[in-house]
């Protein structure tokens, strides 16, 4: 079992990209947005010593005869890829003049790149890439900083929602939009909340968040995310017209907002579904091992067949059911939250 200790210094990856987010305001679109591609050493350099890091604890976990699956390894560079497209590619520049654009950097910054970073649960590689002494400093600012508060579920889950809030309040967004330190702010917050969620949701070490409340952490995520882009896609009017001031591409106001509403709505609540079944199917083979700890070689005759088989049974049916109840609930929030909408837009 992790030692309190443990849980700082786990949490390198969290600190490293979360300072390495850096907004951009050019004032100006490449005039082939194919070639605006960005290797600002400001985000290269942490990305590069995660990487590092990385790669090194692969290498030491193998010399101590334990080797890292190749899709663990697959998951954490397509998740820091994803980082990096939010962050260098031309998605960056077309998101200060398209609101539905600025959407998808929002949506690779604070989900898909987190997510896929933290799926395989990779921080055991990460710790093995770290030496003594540089756990020990991270053992000792954790403690002196109280930044385990940030890994508890529910400060975990406001974060993630919370500033997905803040971050789409028009006076915020667009002072983000006019002011570089406000734009490199609102960055830096939704990558630091997208992986602190997701390190949550995905933590494997025996004293992490029980299964129960991770479900409970993506449902209310899911549904604040339904109620957010519905409001975006159902409003009246133009709720961010500086993007009309810089030069809107494409489509009107209408359209761009609309189309970035959906972008939140559908594909921002669509990202649940995957950790969903996961963190289903871990659940269940827990359970699966915790009942085939308790089936001695002694007990191993029919009656403890017969229950272990009826205790598998229910457990199938109890994850069944919070399928079947995670899914009406989501179903029931979209349907209120449209029909709410529908309303307010008459």
């Amino acid at each position: 079992m992790a030692t309190s200790r443990q849980r700082y210094w786990m949490c390198l990856p969290l600190v490293l990209l979360a300072t390495s987010a850096m907004a951009h305001s050019d004032g100006s679109l490449a005039a082939n947005v194919l070639f605006s591609w960005s290797f600002d050493l400001d985000f290269m350099l942490p990305l590069a010593l995660v990487c590092f890091v990385y790669l090194r604890g692969i290498r030491q976990r193998q010399q101590r005869g334990r080797l890292t699956s190749h899709r663990e390894t697959s998951l954490v560079f397509l998740g820091l890829f994803m980082l990096f497209l939010a962050l260098q590619s031309p998605i960056d520049p077309l998101g200060e003049r398209s609101f539905s654009m600025h959407q998808v950097q929002h949506l690779l910054l604070r989900t898909l790149g987190p997510m896929l970073l933290f799926l395989p649960s990779p921080q055991t590689t990460f710790v093995s890439g770290l030496n003594t002494h540089v756990r020990r400093v991270l053992g000792r600012v954790g403690r002196l900083t109280g930044l385990g508060v940030l890994a508890h579920p529910i400060t975990a889950t406001l974060l993630f929602v919370g500033l997905a809030y803040v971050w789409q309040y028009p006076p915020y967004f667009e002072l983000a939009l006019r002011n570089d330190m406000v734009h490199y702010l609102m960055h830096v917050t939704m990558l630091g909340s997208g992986l602190l969620f997701w390190w949550c949701i995905f933590d494997t070490r025996p004293s992490s968040t029980c299964y129960g409340t991770r479900l409970a952490m993506l449902w209310i995520a899911t549904t604040a995310n339904i109620a957010l882009g519905a409001y975006l896609t159902m409003k009246t009017g133009v709720l961010f017209p500086v993007y009309d001031e810089l030069g809107r591409l494409w489509v009107d106001g209408d359209m761009d907002e609309l189309l970035g509403g959906l972008i939140v709505w559908i594909l921002g609540s669509m990202m649940s579904l995957v950790p969903f079944l996961v963190i289903i199917r871990r659940w269940g083979y827990k359970k699966d091992r915790m009942r085939k700890a308790r089936m001695t070689v002694t007990s191993a005759g029919s009656d403890a067949v017969r229950k272990g088989s009826r205790e598998t049974a229910e457990n199938t049916l109890r994850l069944g059911w919070m399928l079947g109840l995670f899914s009406g609930g989501i179903f029931l929030a979209l349907i209120s939250v449209m029909l709410l909408s529908l309303g307010i837009r008459v």
